[in-house]
């Protein structure tokens, strides 16, 4: 009582500040409870295939469905904490989260779950995920892309821990039991990481603009007028149809190609790692300058692409273990780019409406790339299949991105001469009016009435 009361007791006065790093620990939390569960899903794939003994295409909608949901729902989620504070959106989601897993307890057929399951968990989802990059920008200005990194690769590192949970609980419990208790846990989860969401004036500030500020739809399609900007909200639509691929996937491929069953359930585990390696190595990296961002990002795309092509020749456990860190790794690079990417193309002010688009956009890939590979090997008994659905969408996506580090390069060069110029009007000549930089790097001067 003492450690919580002493924290609700903070206030964060401003951006990037000492008490901003607490928040990380909170969205570490809500993350684990969207796509970080979402990322381990194929320990109760598997348990799903045993129980109920349906085809892998329709089991593959029950993790697919709500990862669609996670993004498509993005809007409104948006528009809502937009109104709304980050600590009581998290503490009231507790109630619906544990309930989808007490109703899904008791499902007896695949169809039931996925009304059960599914569809609220992904409106859950959406929330968490959408609170979680929502206090990027609450909290953090200038050191936002590490904190993303720490909180991603926090939540991939928590995913190691909660998927050996999962898998102890399976052995011991059944799947019946062990969604009851699942359900306790993400909601015990909530509230405790509602108390690390401080308070601060520009959350506050926040809220009251956009009760006096109206941004609705035209806002939206304006920002889709931002070429760079719709340029990678396409790349990123064909990227995510291997989005989802792998989570869903990975130990039945495994125990496709002769891994023990015990082995295949540490897939999770060793993806779990190596995305949260390739996630901090991402937000400490780019944030300190060592690359520049986009050419970071396109040779990201590019080697996670490649890696997959490549896992196709594995013939050996060793083999697709070692293509399961690799590929993770790349992937951990990519997620934390994407959402750096939307802050880099749209700057920080439109930056959870930038998000919310990117992420509906991906809602369509996110929830076909499952279930085609998953009726892709029903048709042909083969998970070769597999490492290409993985591996030629973002290579595709790699091409669509490569001109936009000249596009930025372009951008830069007009700004900088844009500065130059106003640097050549005399500022302290007074019967001349002020000036500045406006839309299409326009020489705008202030006239006074």
């Amino acid at each position: 009582m003492t450690i919580v009361s002493s924290i609700q007791g903070m206030r964060i006065a401003s951006r990037d500040s000492s008490l901003s790093w607490i928040t990380v620990a909170a969205s570490v939390m809500v993350l684990l409870c969207s796509f970080g569960f979402l990322h381990g899903f194929g320990i109760l794939y598997h348990a799903f295939l045993d129980e109920y003994q349906d085809s892998k295409e329709k089991t593959a909608w029950v993790g697919s469905i709500p990862m669609a949901m996670m993004c498509i729902l993005a809007p409104i989620a948006s528009w809502v904490l937009n109104r709304c504070s980050l600590r009581l959106c998290t503490a009231l989601l507790a109630i619906p989260i544990g309930l989808s897993f007490l109703v899904t307890s008791y499902a007896r057929n695949i169809d039931e779950v996925i009304a059960a399951f599914s569809i609220p968990f992904g409106i859950t989802s959406c929330m968490f995920y959408m609170i979680g990059n929502k206090s990027l920008q609450v909290y953090f200005n200038k050191r936002m892309l590490t904190a993303n990194g720490l909180m991603t690769g926090g939540c991939a590192v928590s995913q190691v821990g909660f998927a050996y949970i999962i898998i102890t609980l399976l052995n011991s419990l059944g799947l019946e039991q062990t969604l009851r208790v699942l359900g306790g846990i993400m909601a015990l989860i909530c509230v405790v990481a509602s108390q690390f969401y401080l308070p601060t004036s520009y959350e506050h500030n926040q809220q009251n603009s956009a009760a006096s500020n109206k941004r609705g739809v035209l806002f939206y399609l304006k920002l889709l007028h931002n070429k760079q900007f719709a340029i990678f909200v396409f790349a990123n639509f064909i990227c995510c149809f291997a989005y989802g691929v792998s989570s869903v996937h990975q130990v039945q491929v495994a125990l496709h190609y002769g891994v023990s069953e015990s082995t295949a359930r540490q897939f999770p585990v060793f993806t779990a790692i190596s995305n949260a390696l390739g996630r901090a190595f991402c937000g400490v990296t780019v944030d300190f300058k060592a690359f520049r961002f986009i050419s970071f990002y396109t040779l990201a795309l590019f080697l996670n692409g490649a890696v997959a092509i490549i896992g196709s020749f594995s013939s050996s456990s060793t083999h697709l273990i070692v293509y399961i860190w690799f590929f993770a790794f790349t992937d951990g690079v990519i997620q934390v780019c994407s959402a750096s990417m939307v802050r880099e193309t749209v700057g920080l002010d439109a930056f959870p409406e930038g998000f919310a688009i990117m992420l509906a956009a991906d809602s369509i890939s996110i929830m076909l790339g499952p279930p085609l590979l998953g009726f892709i090997v029903d048709q042909t008994s083969d998970y070769r299949s597999y490492f290409f659905v993985a591996g030629i969408p973002p290579l595709i996506s790699a091409i669509i991105i490569f001109p936009l580090r000249f596009m930025k390069r372009s951008e830069e060069a007009k700004y900088d001469f844009a500065e130059q110029l106003l640097s050549m009007i005399d500022s302290n000549d007074s019967s001349r009016p002020k000036c500045s930089i406006g839309e299409n790097f326009k020489i705008e001067f202030e006239t006074s009435v």
